[in-house]
C-alpha cells in the first residue's frame, strides 16, 4: 500500500522548565487587582499579562481589575484630582474597597525610581502602609505579587542614556525584593530579566523611549512574569515520525485516521497563549516537527484552515505555526479582555467627573446615573471571555499541498485600504447668511457627513488638511462605541473645495488636538497623546503608539488640546483649568494640576511646562519671530502674550500674575492665527484672528509692540451671522494663502450648562469654511516634501506663514 503518512509516535515536547509547585496558583473565584504606575495602566490597554493568566486557568472563574494610574505614587498622588495630594490615598482605598482583592500585583518602581536614594526610605514606608491597608480591606489571606520595575533600555541619542537611571532602578528593585520577602509575597525580578533580554537581543528593544513598553514589549514581559510565577501551560508542540504502520498512541491525541495520501487526528489545545504582538517570533508551544516524509510539499491544516506549507525537508527540521483557529481564538480572547478593561475604565475613571460627581454636579445631576450602567456591560464582556478562554478539540490534517493552500497563506495587506467619501451632507444644514468684512469673501471648503464635529485642524507639509473631530463628545454613553475619527482632506484640483477625504484613523475617544509630524500625526485622545503612522502607503494608519499618558479628563472641554509645532521644533499642547495631569517620561515625572501650556521634545522625550494658568486656553500661536500668544475661552482676557515660565490668571498660589495685552474685557475665544499671506491686503498682515464661538463670529485684532511688550486693538469683525449653527472654533492659514475656519456646526456648544444628552445636540454635521480676499487669486501651493534643502531654506523668507 502506497501510504505516505503513518504515525509511529506523537511526542508532546514541553518547552517550559517544570516546577514542583507554581509560585502563584490562582484559585476559583480569585479577585485579582493590578495596581501601580504607568507600567500597569498601559497593561490594561494591551492586556497581554491578563490574557496569559486567564488562559492558564481556563477551568476557573477569575475576576481581574486594572487600577493602574500613570505616574502614580504608592499612596495614590495621581488620583487626588482637585484635592490635596494626600487625598489621593483616600480615593485609592475607595477603589480597592470596591473590589476587595484576593490577589494584588504591585508595580510602583518606575515613577518612584526618579526620586533616587533620597526617596527610598519613604518608598519603603509607603509600601508598608499600602500593604497593611489592603490587608485591612481584604483580610490577611490576600496574596501579593511584587513586580520590580523594568530595565531602562539605552536606545541611543537623542534619547537619554539609561545608565544613571538604571542604578536607581536596580536600587528600587532590590528594595522591592526585600519587601516581598518580609511580607511572604512573590517577587518577580523584572529588572534583571529585562536586562538579560537586552544583552541577548541588543537590536530588538521592548520599549519606544527606554522605559515604556511597546505592544511587543508587553507581550514579552507578560511571558517573563507568567513563567516566573505560574504553572507552565500545556504545550501544543509535537513531533511526528512517519513510517509504515501506527505503533503508538497518546492520551491527548484521538481519532487517528490514515489514508493513502494523508493523516489526521484530533488534539485538544494547550492553553491559549497569544503570540508576540509583532509576529516576529511565535510562542514555542506552536512548534511542529514531522520526520520521515517522502519528497514533496505538504500542508498542515487545522480545522480545515491551512496554517503552514513546506517541503518535507523543512518539516523534518520543524516549523513554527503562527496562524490557525487556536491562535485566532487567543487573539480574540485578548481583544475581549482589552474591551472589558476599556469598559471598566469608563466605569471607575469616567470623563467629566467635575460634572458627574464634583463641585459642578448640580449642572449635570441626571448623568451620574449612567456610570453604573457600565457594570452589566463589563459582566457581559466577562461572559465572552469565559467562553473564549476554553481550549478546543481541533482537527489536524497533514496533506499534500495544493495551490489553494499556498494561496491561502499568501501575505495580505496589514491594514484596511483608505476609506474615501464625497462631502455630501446626510442632513444638510441651512447655509448661514454672513455679514463679511467688505474686503473678503467666504466659500464652503468641506462639510458632512464624515466631518462630524471638527475640533482642531492642521495642515501638513504636503498641503493636506488633517482634522480631529468627535461625535461622542461630551460623554460616551454606556454601550456606545468610541469611534471618533481623524480625517485627511485634500483639494487635489485647486478649486477651493475638498474632492478627496480619507479616514486615517478611527476608534478614538473625543480627540481634541491634532498635529501632523514625525512621519505621521500626533493626536490628543482622552488621557493620552498618541502617534499614528501609515507604513504601507495606503493612506490609513496601521501603527498606533502611546507617546505620553496620564493627562486628566475631569472635564472634556478642558482635556489636552490645541496642538501646535513651535519655531523651536517642539510640540506645544494646552490643557485647561480643571485638568490634573501626571506624566511619566524617560527624564522623570511631570505634573500639572491646573491650566497651562506644555512643551514636548518628541526626539528626546523631554516634557516641560511653558506657562501655567488660564481658564480655557483654546488658542496658541507663534509669530515668525518666535513670540507666543494665546487666547482664553473663559477668562475675558482677549489676547495673552506668553512669556516662558510666566503664570496667568487662575493659577493658584502664583507670586505674580501676568495680565493680557488686550485692554478691556472680552468674550470667550477659541483658536488663534496670524494673517501672514500675500493673498490678503497689506493692511491685514500681522493681524490676529480668533473665534467668538458663542456669538457666531470671527474676530480680528491688530497687535503692536508697546514698550517691552505688546498691545492689541480689536478691529471690525471678519465675519458674523445670527445662524446658531455657525460655531467657529479653529482657524488656520492654508497652503494657498486662504484662511480656513473649522465650524462645530451645532446649536449646542456647552456641556456644563446644557445636559450631556440634550436632544438639540447635533452629532452629525461639521463644516470648514475658506476665507479669501476679494479679487485676489489663490497663492501657488507647494508640496514641501518635494523641495530640496536649499529650497526649504528659502521658504524661511516667504511672507506666507504656511511655508
Amino acid at each position: 500500500m502506497n501510504r505516505i503518512l503513518c504515525l509511529l509516535a506523537i511526542l508532546l515536547a514541553l518547552s517550559l522548565a517544570t516546577r514542583a509547585e507554581p509560585a502563584l496558583e490562582l484559585r476559583n473565584g480569585d479577585r485579582v487587582v493590578f495596581l501601580g504606575d504607568t507600567f500597569i495602566e498601559r497593561e490594561g490597554t494591551d492586556s497581554f499579562l491578563e490574557t496569559r493568566l486567564t488562559a492558564l486557568y481556563p477551568d476557573r472563574a477569575l475576576f481581574f481589575r486594572n487600577l493602574g494610574w500613570s505616574a502614580d505614587t504608592v499612596l495614590g498622588t495621581s488620583r487626588a484630582s482637585f484635592d490635596p495630594p494626600e487625598k489621593g490615598f483616600e480615593r485609592l482605598k475607595e477603589h480597592l474597597a470596591s473590589i476587595k482583592p484576593t490577589v494584588v500585583f504591585l508595580s510602583h518602581g518606575m515613577s518612584a525610581s526618579f526620586d533616587g536614594a533620597d526617596g527610598l526610605p519613604k518608598f519603603k514606608k509607603d509600601v508598608a502602609t499600602l500593604i497593611e491597608t489592603i490587608k485591612l480591606i481584604s483580610g490577611d489571606t490576600v496574596r501579593f505579587v511584587f513586580l520590580a520595575p523594568i530595565y531602562h533600555e539605552n536606545l541611543g541619542a537623542p534619547l537619554p542614556d539609561g545608565a544613571a537611571h538604571n542604578a536607581q532602578l536596580k536600587m528600587y528593585s532590590t528594595a522591592i525584593a526585600g519587601i516581598a520577602e518580609a511580607n511572604h509575597g512573590i517577587f518577580v525580578p523584572l529588572y534583571d530579566k529585562h536586562e538579560e533580554y537586552v544583552r541577548q537581543n541588543p537590536n530588538r528593544p521592548l520599549t519606544d523611549n527606554g522605559i515604556h513598553l511597546t505592544a511587543k514589549g508587553y507581550s514579552e514581559v507578560a511571558r517573563m512574569i507568567t513563567e516566573a510565577i505560574a504553572r507552565p501551560a500545556k504545550a501544543n508542540s509535537m513531533t511526528l515520525q512517519v513510517g509504515d504502520q501506527l505503533t503508538a498512541k497518546m492520551e491527548s491525541v484521538n481519532r487517528l485516521k490514515l489514508t493513502p495520501n494523508s493523516a489526521s487526528f484530533h488534539l485538544v489545545d494547550g492553553a491559549l497563549i497569544e503570540p508576540p504582538a509583532d509576529g516576529s517570533r511565535v510562542d514555542e508551544k506552536t512548534w511542529i516537527q514531522i520526520k520521515g516524509l517522502k519528497k514533496g510539499k505538504y500542508a498542515l491544516r487545522i480545522d480545515g484552515q491551512p496554517v503552514a506549507v513546506a517541503p518535507a525537508s523543512d518539516w523534518a527540521s520543524g516549523q513554527r505555526v503562527n496562524r490557525g483557529a487556536g491562535l485566532e481564538q487567543a487573539a480574540a480572547l485578548r481583544q475581549a479582555i482589552v474591551k472589558k478593561n476599556q469598559l471598566y475604565f469608563y466605569r471607575w475613571r469616567p470623563q467629566n467627573e467635575t460634572y458627574l460627581f464634583g463641585f459642578r454636579k448640580h449642572e449635570q445631576g441626571q448623568n451620574a446615573r449612567e456610570i453604573p450602567m457600565f457594570d452589566p456591560l463589563v459582566s457581559t464582556q466577562e461572559n465572552v471571555i469565559a467562553t473564549l478562554k476554553l481550549p478546543k478539540d481541533r482537527l489536524y490534517e497533514l496533506v499534500e499541498a495544493t495551490a489553494q493552500d499556498e494561496k491561502a497563506l499568501a501575505p495580505v495587506a496589514a491594514s484596511m485600504s483608505a476609506k474615501e467619501f464625497h462631502m455630501v451632507p446626510n442632513t444638510p444644514q441651512a447655509t448661514p447668511s454672513f455679514e463679511l468684512d467688505p474686503e473678503i469673501e467666504v466659500s464652503l471648503f468641506a462639510e458632512s457627513p464624515e466631518l462630524a464635529k471638527p475640533i482642531q485642524m492642521n495642515f501638513d507639509n504636503r498641503g493636506r488638511l488633517w482634522v480631529a473631530g468627535s461625535s461622542v463628545y461630551p460623554q460616551i454613553k454606556p454601550g456606545e462605541e468610541a469611534n471618533d475619527k481623524i480625517l485627511i482632506l485634500e483639494d487635489t484640483d485647486g478649486d477651493g473645495k475638498v474632492d478627496r477625504s480619507t479616514v486615517f484613523a478611527e476608534g478614538l475617544l473625543i480627540p481634541t488636538g491634532i498635529a501632523p509630524g514625525d512621519g505621521g500625526v500626533y493626536v490628543a485622545n482622552s488621557t493620552e497623546l498618541l502617534h499614528f503612522k501609515d507604513t504601507d502607503g495606503d493612506g490609513r494608519a496601521d501603527v498606533r503608539r502611546v507617546v505620553l499618558s496620564g493627562f486628566g479628563t475631569e472635564d472634556t472641554h478642558h482635556i489636552l488640546h490645541t496642538l501646535r509645532w513651535g519655531n523651536d521644533g517642539q510640540l506645544y499642547m494646552n490643557q485647561s483649568i480643571y485638568i490634573h495631569s501626571h506624566v511619566e517620561t524617560p527624564h522623570g515625572v511631570v505634573r500639572l494640576n491646573s491650566g497651562g501650556i506644555w512643551n514636548f521634545r518628541s526626539d528626546t522625550g523631554e516634557l516641560g511646562i511653558l506657562a501655567k494658568g488660564f481658564v480655557n486656553s483654546w488658542g496658541h500661536h507663534f509669530d515668525r519671530y518666535g513670540q507666543s500668544f494665546a487666547t482664553d475661552g473663559a477668562g475675558g482676557e482677549g489676547i495673552n502674550w506668553i512669556v516662558p515660565q510666566a503664570m496667568y490668571v487662575t493659577y493658584a498660589g502664583a507670586r505674580r500674575i501676568l495680565s493680557s495685552v488686550s485692554p478691556g474685557s472680552y468674550p470667550k475665544f477659541a483658536s488663534l492665527e496670524t494673517i501672514e499671506s500675500k493673498q490678503f491686503p497689506d493692511a491685514w498682515q500681522g493681524s490676529l484672528v480668533t473665534c467668538d464661538f458663542r456669538a457666531h463670529r470671527v474676530v480680528r485684532f491688530q497687535i503692536n509692540e508697546l514698550d517691552s511688550g505688546y498691545v492689541t486693538k480689536e478691529l471690525p469683525d471678519l465675519m458674523r451671522t445670527t445662524n446658531v449653527t455657525f460655531r467657529p472654533i479653529d482657524v488656520k492659514m492654508g497652503p494657498d494663502g486662504a484662511l480656513y475656519i473649522a465650524d462645530w456646526s451645532n446649536p449646542i456648544i456647552q456641556h456644563g450648562e446644557v445636559d450631556f444628552r440634550d436632544a438639540r445636540r447635533d452629532k452629525e454635521n461639521g463644516r470648514i469654511w475658506r476665507v479669501t480676499a476679494k479679487g485676489r487669486k489663490a497663492l501657488p501651493r507647494h508640496d514641501l516634501t518635494k523641495l530640496s534643502n536649499r529650497e526649504l531654506l528659502n521658504t524661511l523668507h516667504s511672507p506666507n506663514n504656511y511655508e
